[in-house]
């Protein structure tokens, strides 16, 4: 009796673990997928460019432009690697001290302003202050990706909406778009590593998200999204700051 207790534990116990190096195979594996498309991008221009190295300028001029685009995208992918990763490693502590949610959206826009002109989008920005506790730089973050989400899935001459409101116990932060929204069936699955709806553009590292639900964790917070009537997405973020002491100074984003 006491042997089939003791296998029954251990097979329990077993599980965790399991579970964890499922999730590192995964990881990998998406991981070694999504880097795989920029390189092979990368390797066939640098093929064209060496068969025609004296080709027209313009055709150099568009190899080195998709050259300069998939390097970008790598190391966007690369840099959100590392911190999806460092993660999972408990190692990236939060650094809460008195900060305003809107100073720090109103910093994360400013920077997002000339990727929405390019893409022929209006951003609006309603914010009143919200102090909290919080992490700074990774709340500057949660907003980027958001924000830089929402410009992505929009189509030429939309609006991305940002809002921040607080209340007794909470900051809000709801980021709206006029793109394709996201259906019921997929809302759960959009803050997972990797995940890509049919309606996405290909750009992107499709970890932004999980970095997002990751901030808004570590923050006690809660994120959901939903569609907006008659299009497109909103994103919703609220952050708790129970027993916050008001009577401190708020420190504005920071990088």
């Amino acid at each position: 009796g006491s042997l089939v207790l003791g296998w029954l534990y251990a097979k329990r116990a077993l599980v965790p673990i399991r579970n964890s190096l499922r999730r590192q195979r995964d990881f990998a594996a998406d991981a070694s997928h999504e880097l795989r498309t920029p390189l092979a991008i990368i390797r066939a221009t640098v093929d064209d460019l060496r068969a025609d190295p004296d080709g027209a300028r313009p055709t150099v001029r568009a190899a080195l432009d998709d050259i300069a685009e998939e390097t970008d995208h790598l190391s966007g992918l690369v840099s959100d690697l590392l911190v999806l990763t460092r993660a999972d490693a408990g190692g990236i502590e939060i650094e809460r001290t008195a900060v305003d949610l809107a100073a720090i959206a109103v910093s994360a826009v400013a920077n997002l302003e000339s990727l929405a002109r390019d893409r022929h989008i209006e951003l609006g920005l309603a914010a009143e202050p919200a102090p909290l506790d919080g992490d700074a730089r990774r709340l500057r973050q949660l907003v980027t990706i958001l924000v830089d989400n929402a410009i992505r899935h929009s189509p030429s001459g939309g609006l991305v909406s940002v809002t921040i409101s607080r209340d007794d116990s909470a900051a809000t932060l709801r980021v709206d778009d006029e793109g394709p929204g996201i259906p019921p069936d997929h809302r759960e699955r959009v803050f997972d590593r990797f995940w890509q709806g049919s309606s996405d553009r290909g750009s992107g590292s499709g970890l932004g998200l999980a970095i997002a639900a990751w901030i808004v964790d570590r923050h006690g917070g809660s994120i959901r999204v939903v569609d907006r009537d008659p299009a497109g997405a909103r994103f919703e973020v609220r952050l708790p700051d129970p027993g916050a002491d008001r009577t401190r100074p708020v420190k504005a984003g920071s990088r």
